[in-house]
């Protein structure tokens, strides 16, 4: 029971109230031990081992670190370790904010890195209270032209998977996921589509098969159920090299603590972030 109450038990009934409990003190309630923060038997620091290992150490990364909860430190690498870059979206002018919100979270819970958007005719915006901050633990391209887009995926040999209802679009359990190495999938703006030019500049056409009156899904569910069966062909997989692992991790410790600023002053080591700040 709250400690600060100097009413017992039998008062606060008597009188109608509910008896408060610390649920740090309730008898009931186990106590969640703390991970372990230590150094391994490898030379790698906590419970994942990435610190150490494939992030090297560093005085600014380590002050960092020292401020962050350890449950979320561990939380922090253990996401970001599940990263994969190998399968991206393309999303062309969408119109509402809501869609590409949507959208964002869920390659984000799908463990995806990046995503791209084509701001031909329509700002590409999110609306914060759907991604519930999903978007800021991921890189989002953005191009003035499609071609501009595609051209820059082709070059990562990316193979481009447009999705449309065009005749020589085949349903989505006969493309052939397996034998590619990087995936794009590509959304269009939710009444017209993907684009005569996107579409052109596509390797395969597909789509979602459907049984009822509806032509097409919304576009935050087909970037659902594309990315579930993308997943069940076995393409979402840990990828990042260790280049793009460490500048992220650095990344993502600045994000998780509102300390950063004060904390990297006091230790003078302000001039080490300048270009995440």
């Amino acid at each position: 029971m709250d400690k600060s109450s100097d009413e017992s038990l039998e008062e606060l009934r008597a009188n109608g109230k509910k008896p408060r409990f610390n649920k740090a003190d309730h008898p009931l309630i186990p106590k969640q031990p703390k991970p372990p923060v230590g150094k391994n038997e490898d030379g790698s620091w906590g419970p994942t081992g990435l610190y150490g290992s494939r992030v090297k150490e560093t005085k600014l990364l380590s002050t960092l670190r020292d401020v962050i909860k350890p449950s979320r430190l561990k939380r922090v690498e253990e996401v970001l370790a599940s990263r994969c870059s190998r399968v991206q979206c393309l999303f062309e002018n969408l119109h509402d904010p809501a869609n590409g919100a949507a959208c964002l979270r869920t390659m984000e819970g799908f463990g995806l890195l990046e995503a791209h958007a084509v701001e031909a005719y329509e700002p590409f915006k999110v609306q914060g209270g759907i991604t519930m901050n999903a978007d800021k633990w991921m890189i989002v391209k953005k191009y003035k032209h499609c071609l501009d887009a595609t051209t820059a995926l082709k070059e990562r040999g990316f193979t481009l998977v447009a999705t449309c209802l065009d005749d020589d679009a085949i349903p989505i359990n006969e493309v052939d996921f397996e034998d590619m190495n990087r995936v794009c999938l590509m959304f269009g703006n939710e009444e017209r589509g993907l684009s005569f030019a996107l579409r052109d500049v596509a390797d395969v056409k597909a789509y979602i098969p459907m049984s009822g009156f509806s032509q097409s899904f919304n576009i935050s569910v087909s970037c659902a159920m594309f990315l579930f069966h993308v997943r069940q062909c076995g393409l979402i997989n840990p990828d990042l090299d260790d280049e793009l692992l460490n500048k992220l991790y650095l990344q993502w410790l600045l994000m998780s603590t509102k300390k950063a600023a004060t904390v990297l002053k006091k230790h003078k080591l302000e001039h080490e972030v300048q270009d995440f700040v």
